[in-house]
């Protein structure tokens, strides 16, 4: 340190519903585990909405998982689809 100032700062930044970022910035991998917890915490999502997407994503490998997440309204779409189908 030359006349007493900082070198450097450290900094943590942490993003609602972003739990599956290590420290270090990197990204974990995507389980079912990761998904069902992300899915939880959308709360503007009822109940029988999130188990049904929660039972769609487990049909999917975890290689794919990534892209159930990318295409989380689509996602939506087809649970809300599929119950409309089953009222009727």
């Amino acid at each position: 340190m030359v006349g007493g100032e900082p070198q450097g700062i450290n900094v943590k930044v942490e993003l609602p519903g972003r739990e599956d970022a290590l420290p270090s910035g990197r990204i974990q991998p995507i389980t079912q585990d990761t998904i069902e917890r992300w899915v939880r915490v959308q709360d503007y999502l009822d109940e029988h909405t999130q188990n049904d997407l929660i039972a769609l994503a487990k049909q999917y490998p975890d290689s794919a998982l990534k892209s159930f997440k990318s295409n989380f309204n689509l996602m939506i779409m087809r649970v809300r689809e599929n119950r409309a189908k089953e009222i009727e």
